[in-house]
């Protein structure tokens, strides 16, 4: 045979593979071309907790880019193409992410999977009066709960377990796998929480004014409590009584220091701080940026920021 012809032969094998592999995923079947499990999550702390489970065997496709608010996020074209392509999309819910409940029409092939089975939901416990009582971002159907259970080293443990019980039911060839990444997880989670428990029994003041009601849970697990906040709900301004009684709470627990976050304005509590001269930090809910790649670096992160602030 010919040099020649030889080339042109290996040249349109090639282009039958890259055609054959471009068809060889089906959109609906969650399988990739490399015979991966594609699995797709609404925020990135649970895009990490997929992947510390699912490890090599499956793909995380994250919906909410690192440093934007779920609060204000709209599903477009091409986040629908990304779900479209999972066989699963784990999700938050309560309000947090409800965007996903667009993905049943859009796309009806994907199993929507709430990792929230055998937590103890907290509701949320601050309002901004009357005018504000129906206006709260995530009651849905009348419910109060807060969805922000993640920020919990004991919850995430539960949103591990529930995460490797679902990838068990999708694959159960790999179920021995994900036991044993759960295992190793759960281990980590549970360091982390004895680390955190003994640097926060060392702060001087247990009580925090937060920007966002996002911190309830972490609260509970390490005895710290909120006594104020901004902003019920992103978006919802406090009305002027509202700060009034703010300004009050904050003298009345010797308030020294008080918190935002990344995803967030902090141009509402900004005229606060400086009028009380009070120093302001920095808390983040949500992470996947620089130092704050995982979800119990993001643990960390809070937990060395309360310290600073509060020691």
């Amino acid at each position: 045979m010919k040099k020649r012809n030889l080339i042109k032969i290996i040249f349109l094998v090639g282009l039958v593979g890259v055609f054959l592999t471009g068809c060889g995923l089906d959109l609906n079947s969650g399988q990739s071309v490399d015979d991966k499990l594609t699995v797709a999550t609404s925020i990135y702390p649970l895009s990490d907790i997929a992947t510390n489970i699912g490890g090599e065997k499956i793909n995380v496709v994250n919906i909410l880019s690192a440093g934007s608010s779920p609060h204000t996020f709209d599903l477009n074209p091409s986040d629908v193409k990304k779900i479209s392509r999972a066989k699963i999309l784990f999700s938050i819910g309560h309000g947090l992410d409800a965007w996903t409940n667009d993905v049943v029409n859009s796309a009806p092939d994907v199993e929507i999977f709430v990792v929230d089975e055998g937590i103890d939901l907290m509701e949320f416990g601050f309002e901004h009066g009357d005018e504000h009582e129906d206006e709260h971002e995530n009651s849905v159907d009348g419910e109060n709960k807060d969805p922000h259970y993640w920020l919990s080293a004991d919850n995430a443990k539960i949103m591990a377990e529930n995460v490797a019980a679902k990838l068990s039911l999708l694959t159960p060839e790999n179920k021995e796998y994900y036991e044993a990444n759960l295992a190793a997880y759960v281990k980590e989670l549970d360091d982390v929480k004895k680390e955190i428990t003994g640097k926060l029994a060392q702060i001087k003041s247990r009580k925090l004014i937060v920007f966002h009601e996002s911190w309830n849970y972490f609260a509970r697990e390490y005895d710290l409590e909120i006594v104020g906040v901004f902003e019920s709900a992103p978006g919802i301004e406090p009305t002027v009584k509202y700060l009034k009684n703010l300004y009050d709470v904050a003298k009345e627990h010797n308030i020294e220091a008080v918190f935002s976050e990344p995803q967030l304005s902090p141009e509402t509590i900004k005229p606060f701080v400086e009028d009380l001269k009070i120093k302001l930090f920095v808390l983040d809910p949500l992470g996947g940026l620089g130092d704050k790649n995982s979800l119990i670096k993001i643990l960390k992160y809070n937990a060395d920021t309360l310290y600073e602030a509060l020691k």
